[in-house]
């Protein structure tokens, strides 16, 4: 492993751009898919409106606007193509790869980049979502760069860090409000840290939050109206019940026709996991906790919410913390001794994905 990590250190540009272009010729691939479907729709009669009216209209809906703002001008050159639209949503997922790729070095070192660039392209249940004309893949990239520079935050209290951190919050919370939940909880565990164990943390983190607060402030009031209806009103989702729980599970682990894969990757899973907990490192401990907190508990606060109030949540709403999922994956993986484990659990993790390029492609 040694050989292979001095290897990666030394080309890790050319393993970047290599990855980049991989993952770009199988978004323009998965792009070639003709169905779409009533969301979708949706998305393309929304963008030929001005940006006033959409604003307008989507305050009226259940989604913020950042998404159909960034398609109706990457789009409206093509015509509001279908192929176009499909290559645009993708564009965040590549941001996300390049972001994971050089600012995860920086933090945890050459091997969890390259890991984290190389699952995160072939996660199945995330590829789905990269060329779909919604708002997800805009949302991951909000929640990634929210929660690395959290922890740059962390590290180094930086003010350009604590600007771009609030950037990312914002980029979530005006992307879909799974993703403001996302956020709002990766904000929340940063100020528990701080004032547990880091309490000069404290004022930037406070003039962060208010300069979030204060630029979301002009979408608030639809929130707030938005979030009353759903309230008051029937909603298109079905009750939780515990095999809706039972099948979050398996979608997210899912890989397309393989109905025992998500038995095999919620082990690799697993394994990673009790891996980092016997190391007993509490930083790695630590650092892995956070970045599942973040997914596993935008689940839980959609099934409270929903068994509370009224059905509100689906998984595909967990789809922009979910990068933070495969982050934590690549995280144990980068710091394993034992190559055959490694090469066990790449595998069981990789083969998903290539199933799933394997199947798109046909």
């Amino acid at each position: 492993m040694q050989m292979l990590d001095t290897w990666m250190e030394r080309r890790f540009q050319k393993i970047l751009a290599a990855i980049l272009i991989v993952a770009a010729a199988l978004y323009a691939v998965f792009a070639l898919k003709s169905h779409v479907w009533a969301d979708e729709a949706y998305s393309f009669a929304l963008i030929r409106h001005s940006y006033a009216g959409i604003w307008k209209i989507t305050a009226a809906d259940s989604h913020p606007p950042l998404f159909y703002f960034l398609m109706k001008t990457l789009t409206a050159p093509f015509g509001y193509n279908l192929y176009a639209a499909r290559l645009a949503a993708s564009i965040p997922c590549l941001a996300v790869i390049a972001l994971g790729g050089i600012q995860l070095r920086k933090l945890f070192g050459t091997r969890t980049a390259v890991f984290f660039m190389v699952l995160y392209t072939l996660y199945p249940f995330l590829m789905t979502y990269t060329t779909e004309v919604r708002m997800y893949s805009i949302a991951e990239l909000g929640i990634m760069v929210n929660a690395i520079f959290a922890y740059r935050c962390w590290k180094w209290d930086k003010k350009r860090d604590w600007a771009i951190f609030a950037i990312g919050g914002l980029t979530a919370a005006y992307s879909h409000y799974f993703a403001l939940v996302s956020a709002g909880l990766i904000y929340g565990l940063l100020f528990i840290l701080a004032l547990c164990k880091k309490r000069s943390l404290l004022k930037n983190w406070l003039f962060a939050s208010i300069a979030t607060i204060l630029v979301y402030l002009p979408w608030l009031g639809n929130l707030i109206s938005q979030l009353i209806f759903k309230a008051n009103n029937v909603y298109w989702i079905d009750p939780i019940t515990p095999s809706t729980i039972v099948s979050y599970v398996m979608d997210v682990f899912s890989a397309d026709a393989m109905m025992l894969y998500p038995l095999f990757l919620g082990s690799a899973y697993l394994v990673a996991f009790i891996s980092v907990v016997a190391s007993r490192d509490r930083e790695s401990i630590g650092l892995s906790l956070c970045a599942l907190a973040i997914p596993l508990g935008t689940i839980a606060v959609g099934v409270i919410a929903s068994l509370l109030l009224r059905p509100v949540f689906v998984i595909r709403y967990v789809v922009p913390s979910l990068p933070l999922i495969v982050l934590f994956f690549a995280y144990a993986l980068g710091r394993m001794k034992n190559e055959m484990l490694i090469s066990s659990l790449l595998t069981v993790a990789l083969i998903g994905g290539v199933n799933n390029v394997a199947t798109t492609a046909k």
